[in-house]
């Protein structure tokens, strides 16, 4: 198979034809050419899905890379493909060592590379372990490695990413750290326990499938979990670990008399956050919340966008949240809201009068619709809705040069 990467041009992690040998064809943007141009300036890194933790996609030092150039002077270096064990799923890293780009890629074997971004030469690989093997679900098989997409801290200068290992009873999640200097893996931690909203549910790595690009965020990162193929038991979590004590955090969004559904997913997009210890998720099929302000969040929040707040203890806990007004409509019909990620807008707007300051957040899912609401007030369940001009969205927008590129069947561009 072959898998395009180009951290200059927006991209959403996707899924890739079957097969156990992948080939990565290094685009020439990636290493600051671009065809009949002539060598560039080379870019900046790229250490997370979408470029930020907003999640735009929009790389604001990138003044050459235009819808014309891709358009028309946009292609595969020659003679650049590289062999690698296992599909693709997880947004490659762009991490500068030494002097130059080294491209760090992670697949379903469970295997890490880190590959020259200029030459194409492998540096060094690393297996994780033996990857998860699932029979019953094809959304991502045959293996299950490494899903999402990685993060890079530059504080320690590693990357860190969520692996599944081992085979049936005895698979689980492990986060894990490595160099991306020499492939040593230097942090290893299981992912388990119970969340602190319902302690009465036990997470099971079986059942689970954790998709969403991953969130680095104060010293802790954060990973979201959903389902293989709906097959129940299983809900919504979101799990946290503290890069420097390993110290765990689990949260779910299915709490109380239901515990099930809600997977979080987003077709590969990223856990969202602006800072201030809080971050963003949308979640899919499951029960809904009722109605109620959305300063007191339910347990039960599928089909919802949903605000956590970092506590103090590193624990987490729902501070709003926003549900389309036919949630349940959405659930009863498959149209999961949760099928693409949210996108926090960069800028800030106010109201005609100027007297109030709205910071913005962009969501679309199954039905087409686009909704804009304020990340201060998401505002519980409520009607208002922008019709978008197109049938269906799997995937999360990106923003580029003032224009949103959400993700239907076909590309198109609002502005």
């Amino acid at each position: 198979m072959r898998l395009r990467v180009h951290p200059r041009r927006p991209s959403t992690p996707r899924r890739w034809p079957a097969g156990l040998a992948t080939t990565l064809a290094l685009l020439s943007a990636a290493v600051g050419v671009l065809p009949g141009t002539g060598p560039v300036a080379a870019r900046a890194d790229e250490r997370t899905l979408s470029q930020n933790n907003l999640r735009t996609g929009w790389d604001t030092r990138e003044s050459g890379l235009s819808p014309t150039v891709v358009s028309s002077r946009f292609g595969t270096l020659p003679g650049f493909p590289v062999k690698l064990s296992g599909q693709v799923y997880a947004q490659p890293l762009v991490i500068t060592v030494a002097g130059a780009p080294e491209v760090i890629v992670a697949t379903e074997n469970d295997m890490v590379y880190g590959i020259n971004g200029k030459t194409g030469a492998i540096n060094w690989s690393t297996s994780l372990g033996t990857p998860y093997s699932i029979s019953n679900c094809g959304n991502v098989a045959p293996n299950i490695g490494v899903t999402s997409a990685p993060v890079y801290d530059p504080g320690t200068g590693d990357v860190y990413m969520i692996s599944e290992v081992g085979t049936g009873p005895s698979t689980g999640f492990q986060f894990i750290g490595v160099n991306p200097t020499n492939g040593a893996v230097t942090a290893s931690v299981p992912i388990g326990g119970t969340p602190v909203n319902d302690p009465s549910l036990t997470f099971n790595p079986a059942q689970q499938l954790q998709r969403p690009g991953l969130l680095l965020l104060n010293g802790w990162v954060y990973a979201a979990f959903g389902s293989h193929c709906d097959h129940a038991p299983y809900v919504g979590y979101v799990a946290g670990v503290n890069i420097a004590s390993h110290a765990e955090t689990l949260w779910t969004d299915e709490s109380g008399m239901t515990g099930s559904q809600a997977g979080i997913w987003e077709s590969g997009g990223g856990l969202v956050s602006d800072g201030s210890n809080r971050f963003f998720f949308t979640s899919g099929n499951g029960v809904s919340p009722a109605f109620g302000p959305g300063n007191k969040p339910p347990g039960q929040l599928a089909e919802s966008i949903v605000r956590l707040q970092v506590n103090s203890d590193g624990s987490l806990t729902a501070r709003d949240f926003f549900s389309p007004i036919d949630a349940p409509s959405l659930d009863a019909s498959d149209t999961d809201w949760g099928s693409g990620g949210p996108m926090g807008l960069p800028f800030k707007t106010s109201n005609s009068t100027g007297t109030t300051t709205y910071y913005m957040i962009l969501q679309a899912g199954k039905d087409g619709r686009i909704f804009i609401l304020n990340r201060n007030n998401l505002r519980h369940r409520c009607p208002s809705a922008l019709r978008g001009a197109f049938r269906r969205a799997v995937g999360s927008p990106r923003r580029v040069q003032g224009y949103l590129y959400p993700h239907p069947c076909r590309l198109r561009r609002l502005q």
